[in-house]
């Protein structure tokens, strides 16, 4: 069963080792190449492999690695897509089949996971990856850590998933709140993979699902930090692997693992490898024939080949053809990784709605005493800013922020509380950073979206959505007795351009205090 694990672990290193971006690119490269290829050295002496040791060091900092991808990954995908998809499994799946004599339903589970890594590595447009591009990385981490006790007692594993989903959700919402009361440098940048690794840690210790509770954690650690003024850039930092030192590390463990595999080469594997390498090369035209641009378009050829020779050629080099794995855990991990990835798609709005009505208690900003007196907010703010209610269609809503003078409608509970606030901004699209680049794409409720496809998102989003879909929770405000310049201290440190003012007692929304309401105001003094 070592062989086996050595196997999936060095998989696993290598997905996450090509999209590291460590200061020496070229060194690098051929560091993971020669380590690679040290799979085909017999070891002189046969050393031991802590499997579970290696799992629990390696699976959360992969995936923290990939933490922007694990939180923003799209769906759905074009047809196009899914059909170039399919085409790439079923390929490769069929030619092992034929030629290393795999069991036809083995060999098309290898090439769904392999046409899913290969698929992450050829994303290179201006937009979120897609689900597609998860589900490789996330079943090699169930095979590596948690399949056994899966196919040994399912029912009890089940229990232990709904578990980890519970604490993954819990710890990032604690290590964000972590994160912004220790403002620290440090700190602040190391709590992201230390809840990765507290998260996995506490569901191993508790017979829980570990990959659910870091994979789950890190998307609402992302998100809700996100919404918490962690990441003001729209970078998620840190990256470890692109430290040097720890690059180095994963490198090392990727040569140790590969030398103790020792793969002989034969003319049989040649075959495969040089087939499987042709149809990857298809995928990608068909990909960027069909697919569309977000398979690679702005990628060359060449640099198309490198994740595929990178990725493709290990795979197949080292995967397995003996029944020691079998179809059952395969097919399990896959089902297993496509659940955790649609199902953190579906549970980060309703975690993020829960979030903000347990904050809301925390949203107001108490006032320092030497900034009492003074013009106060409640003289010059908005206070018949529109009212809407969660269940409100978006078509009323974009009706009365027009008709409106604050730039915004609030969402009201029964009892005045406020929900949150809609602007201009939030309706109009923004252009988001891709992570560690400079491309930025348009996107509308952080979904890509052509420019002149608006006028039809605009009308499908009215149809179908209310106020509650597209609404942001108000991280912070102030009262009415707040002296201005304690407003103009709170909206420059938050970055509010829109600053909720609440009742003195019981929390009622009063009105919205506006830049340009301060910039009035100050207007009035220097005319005075």
């Amino acid at each position: 069963m070592f062989e086996l694990e050595q196997r999936i672990l060095m998989l696993l290193l290598l997905a996450g080792l090509l999209y590291a971006r460590p200061r020496m690119s070229v060194w690098a490269r051929l560091g993971v190449a020669a380590a690679v290829l040290l799979a085909l050295v017999a070891p002189a002496v046969p050393l031991g492999f802590p499997a579970a040791w290696l799992a629990a060091a390696l699976i959360p900092l992969l995936l923290w690695q990939s933490a922007h991808r694990l939180a923003n990954a799209r769906w759905p995908v074009s047809r196009a897509e899914i059909a170039v998809w399919l085409f790439i499994a079923a390929a490769i799946g069929f030619m092992l089949a034929a030629v290393s004599g795999m069991r036809t339903s083995a060999a098309l589970l290898f090439g769904v996971l392999a046409a899913s890594i290969l698929w992450r590595g050829t994303e290179d447009a201006p937009a979120p990856a897609s689900h597609l591009g998860q589900v490789g990385t996330l079943a090699l981490c169930f095979l590596l850590a948690e399949i056994a006790p899966f196919v040994e007692a399912p029912g009890r594993y089940l229990v232990g998933l709904a578990g980890g989903a519970a604490l993954g959700a819990l710890c990032g919402y604690l290590f964000v709140h972590l994160a912004r009361v220790r403002a620290e440098s440090g700190w602040r940048l190391a709590a992201g993979p230390v809840q990765a690794y507290v998260a996995y840690g506490l569901g191993v210790l508790f017979g829980l699902s570990g990959v659910v509770a870091a994979a789950l954690g890190i998307c609402v650690y992302v998100a809700y930090g996100s919404r918490r003024g962690l990441f003001p850039d729209g970078v998620v930092r840190p990256q470890p692997l692109d430290a040097r030192p720890v690059f180095i590390g994963a490198v090392a463990v990727l040569a140790y693992t590969g030398w103790q595999i020792h793969v002989p080469l034969t003319a049989q594997l040649l075959a495969e490898c040089a087939l499987g390498i042709g149809i990857g090369f298809l995928g990608i035209a068909l990909g960027r024939r069909f697919g569309g641009s977000r398979f690679g378009g702005k990628m060359s050829y060449r640099r198309s080949l490198l994740p595929l020779g990178l990725l493709l050629l290990p795979a197949l080099l080292v995967w397995p053809r003996e029944t020691e794995l079998g179809v059952i855990p395969m097919a399990a991990a896959l089902v297993l990784a496509w659940a955790l990835t649609l199902g953190a798609k579906g549970a980060l709005t309703p975690l993020l709605n829960l979030y903000a009505m347990v904050d809301e208690t925390e949203t107001t900003i108490p006032q320092p005493d030497y900034l009492a007196g003074g013009t106060r907010v409640g003289e010059i703010m908005k206070g018949d800013t529109p009212r809407v209610r969660r269940d409100t269609p978006v078509a009323e809503v974009i009706e009365r922020l027009l008709a409106g003078g604050a730039g915004c409608v609030a969402v009201t509970d029964d009892e005045g509380g406020l929900e949150g606030l809609i602007t201009e901004g939030d309706l109009f699209l923004k252009q988001e950073r891709l992570p560690r680049a400079d491309v930025s794409y348009p996107s509308l409720f952080r979904e890509p979206v052509k420019p002149d496809r608006l006028p039809e998102v605009y009308a499908e989003i009215a149809a179908k959505s209310v106020a509650a879909d597209i609404m942001v929770p108000c991280a912070v405000s102030v009262k009415e007795h707040h002296n201005i310049r304690h407003a103009i201290r709170v909206m420059a440190e938050y970055g509010c351009a829109h600053l909720p003012v609440i009742e003195e007692a019981g929390g009622g929304f009063r009105g919205i205090l506006t830049r340009s309401d301060i910039i009035r105001a100050f207007s009035r003094e220097t005319k005075s």
